[in-house]
């Protein structure tokens, strides 16, 4: 419910707001939502894992709105499993969403629109200071992301983007 909240409050400050994500019809949900409350959201059903959908993505929407001011990571999926029943399968595709994807859309957004323009990019990690006991997939994508947030914010400074992290803890 983070992503959603974020969209309305967004939508309610001014911003227009593009919904990206897997399913179409949990998009035209929040969509839906934002429009009787008097926003505007549209939407862009895209894997974030996958590298060729979110260039052409982030390429379309340059081309139809110009500049992108901003970007809220907020992907992410886990499942409960222990460590020693976690199968290498789960383990990748935890981080594929929770960490590759919000990778792909911050590099593709900074190289089409915000080394140019500036911006801020959020991106939604979680507090992993003492484990993540039955969801450790989920800890190291998170953890990771801190880290790729910390990397980021120093590399993309100059250009004007600011690049921070939320962590929700327990």
């Amino acid at each position: 419910g983070i992503g959603r909240c974020v969209a309305h409050e967004a939508s309610s400050l001014g911003a227009r707001v593009v919904l990206v994500g897997r399913k179409r019809e949990r998009l035209v949900t929040v969509a839906d939502e934002i429009g009787a409350d008097g926003g505007a959201a549209e939407i862009a059903p895209c894997d974030v894992r996958d590298e060729a959908a979110v260039s052409t993505l982030v390429a379309d929407l340059c081309a139809r709105h110009g500049v992108i001011h901003g970007l809220v990571n907020n992907a992410g999926g886990q499942f409960q499993a222990p460590l020693d029943s976690l199968t290498q399968s789960g383990f990748e595709t935890v981080l594929r969403t929770n960490l590759v994807g919000g990778f792909l859309m911050a590099r593709e957004i900074f190289v089409r629109s915000m080394r140019k323009h500036g911006g801020a990019i959020v991106n939604m990690a979680a507090d992993v200071s003492r484990g993540t006991p039955s969801v450790a997939h989920s800890g190291a994508a998170r953890a990771a992301m801190l880290h790729l947030t910390q990397t980021a914010a120093v590399e993309w400074a100059p250009y004007g983007v600011r690049v921070n992290a939320v962590a929700p803890g327990f």
